[in-house]
């Protein structure tokens, strides 16, 4: 299988396809281009195939598997972000990332009243509910 860095081919070309929707969403403020093309990118290359070839669907993962397979679909998520973001650099983002971790109080209060929800699904293995 050929390969462009991290990514096949294949991969790459599906990815060139999309830049006309990630411009066309960025002029018209639409927020939902991201969950939409990583949900058919994972659709069409899941990780627990790449993982796991010759494993059947019907066999359950273990707990370490899926925890594996959740890591790999939140890397490759970042990774096609930054596909487009390194690609098509758009004005005025260093200035939101000069901002981040910049909290409100109520933003803060708000992560305060969920930390114990999310220290309860990292020690069930269910970060990826929560």
């Amino acid at each position: 299988m050929d390969r462009v860095g991290d990514w096949t081919i294949e991969q790459v070309e599906w990815l060139d396809e999309q830049t006309e929707l990630y411009l066309a969403s960025i002029q018209d403020g639409d927020l939902s281009f991201f969950s939409t093309v990583c949900k058919q990118f994972l659709s069409l290359w899941p990780v627990r195939e790449t993982l796991w070839p010759s494993k059947p669907e019907y066999q359950h993962l273990t707990k370490p598997e899926l925890r594996c397979v959740y890591r790999g679909e939140d890397l490759l998520k970042s990774r096609i972000r930054a596909f487009f973001e390194d690609r098509h650099p758009q004005a005025g983002a260093g200035v939101l990332a000069a901002h981040i971790g910049v909290w409100s109080n109520d933003q803060r209060e708000w992560l305060k009243a969920r930390v114990s929800l999310y220290l309860t699904a990292r020690r069930n293995d269910e970060l990826h509910i929560f």
